[in-house]
Formats: structure tokens, sequence, C-alpha cells
């Protein structure tokens, strides 16, 4: 298996950053945690279909899917890139730049 097709670590210290600092509701968290679960390691992307993300969320009705996608969007948590035809392409931008922070005050401790 190629580096770029192992998915995200799902962080513990970061889902309580979630938790405490991101105000969301259970469906908006859950949908969330699935998308990046999902996420490619190295682009922190994922391009999962609605039916599948409906899956993942324990069967969740697609409104309420797209509702949490909207407010996640909203938020900051993800930018969606939407091509006609296509599933949409999730990129997950608070994670990323939580592990952009994160590095770096690594690497000031180190120093």
């Amino acid at each position: 298996m190629k580096d770029s097709k192992i998915p995200l670590p799902i962080n513990a210290m970061y889902l309580t950053v979630l938790r405490d600092d991101c105000d969301l509701s259970t469906n908006e968290l859950v949908v969330y945690i699935m998308l990046l679960s999902r996420a490619n390691n190295l682009t922190a992307t994922c391009y999962p279909s609605m039916a599948l993300l409906c899956r993942d969320c324990g069967k969740m009705d697609r409104r309420k899917l797209w509702e949490a996608i909207a407010v996640l969007e909203e938020k900051g948590l993800i930018y969606v890139m939407r091509i006609q035809g296509k599933p949409n392409v999730y990129t997950m931008t608070h994670f990323m730049e939580w592990r952009k922070k994160r590095l770096h005050n690594q690497v000031q401790e180190c120093t």
C-alpha cells in the first residue's frame, strides 16, 4: 500500500479540540469524523459518495447529511469542491491547520 493511500490517524487530542472549540451537533461531529476517517494522509482529502457517507454515519438521512456538511463548510472545518457528475472532494481544512500548528509547536519545543 502506498503512503498516500494510508488514511489520516484520528487523534484523540484533535477530537477533544473539536468537542471543546467547534460547537458541533452530534450529526455534524459524526459526519466530520467519518470524512476524516476516509481522508488521505498526505492531502487530507477524500471523495466518498453520498450513499457511502450515509452508511458510514449510521444510515443517516441524506438531508441531515447535507445539512451537516453545509454547517461544517460554513464553520471552515472542511472545503467542498463540487464537480458536476462526480463525487464531491472534501478537504479537511481545520485538521490540516491543527496539524500544522501542532508540528510547529513540537519543533519549537525541540529548539
